[in-house]
């Protein structure tokens, strides 16, 4: 169905479609309710693939991590930022803290003495 088309069914433009589409605008439920009746679709339709949320309680050790990083006006602001972001950009960002703390591998060429 072109965005054309949906907007015409969802009484909109096709502006608005696109805004959707490229996540400049969320989609709100009752929204994404009639997104799925215009294209006979479940609802559900919009959540294959995706895996079910972790719903075990947290380990202390999770815990102590959550309250350092909520403890500080960084972690705030990061938690904060992260949680408004879309999927796609989470896991962007996941790879990109991952890449930056990973420890590079060492090798006689790299490692360094101490006190040199």
């Amino acid at each position: 169905m072109s965005q054309e088309s949906l907007a015409k069914c969802l009484g909109l433009t096709f502006q608005q479609i696109q805004k959707y589409e490229f996540g400049t605008n969320r989609v709100s439920a009752s929204r994404l309710f009639e997104i799925a009746r215009a294209l006979h679709r479940p609802v559900s339709y919009f959540f294959e693939g995706l895996v079910d949320v972790d719903e075990r309680e947290p380990t202390d050790t999770e815990k102590e991590i959550l309250t350092v990083i909520l403890g500080t006006a960084e972690g705030r602001r990061l938690a904060k930022a992260f949680l408004a972001s879309m999927p796609h950009v989470r896991k962007a960002i996941i790879g990109l803290l991952e890449a930056v703390v990973q420890p590079k591998e060492t090798t006689p060429e790299t490692r360094q003495t101490p006190g040199l």
